[in-house]
């Protein structure tokens, strides 16, 4: 679990009450074309406390990363990125960079062997945000979202693979 700190004038720390999930959700619905339901928010912060991460300046959340883990199949532990946002006069303060280094922290504390999200295919911003993550664009989906747009999973490993190649 993290440990609250400060990085950058901004405070870090982990979620502690249904407080942090009404707050978030206003700022997810300024950041994001389809804003979810506070349920959504719950079961990422409840489910996995440990991957649930607040930016904070003077009191106001300014930024957020959820993560969750997902089963794989071939005894892989797969993290998920299900989110993360940073309020827009925050951005380009590598507030979103620590966010997801604090996720790639917790993600190798379990071990996991890769990590995947998706974002809009249009959103370019975040994109090349995650491609500087070390993401790569895996699969494409058309209209994977409510308003029709489509989606890139990005993926990321976080560890070696043993591939066996044959020269056959």
């Amino acid at each position: 679990m993290i440990i609250e700190h400060e990085y950058n004038s901004v405070q870090f720390r982990p979620f502690r009450n249904d407080k942090d999930l009404h707050a978030i959700r206003e700022l997810f619905a300024s950041q994001f074309s389809e804003p979810y339901q506070v349920w959504t928010y719950r079961f990422f912060a409840e489910q996995y406390p440990d991957l649930t991460f607040f930016a904070e300046k003077d009191g106001q959340i300014i930024g957020c990363c959820m993560c969750m883990l997902q089963n794989e199949h071939k005894n892989r532990i797969q993290g998920y990125i299900g989110m993360i946002c940073v309020e827009d006069q925050y951005k380009r303060l590598k507030i979103g960079q620590h966010l997801a280094d604090l996720a790639f922290e917790e993600f190798a504390k379990l071990n996991t062997d890769v990590v995947i999200l998706e974002t809009e295919d249009d959103n370019w911003r975040a994109i090349a945000f995650y491609e500087r993550l070390g993401f790569y664009k895996s699969r494409h989906y058309y209209r994977y979202y409510l308003n029709g747009k489509g989606a890139y999973q990005m993926t990321k490993w976080m560890k070696q693979c043993d591939v066996e190649v044959s020269d056959e």
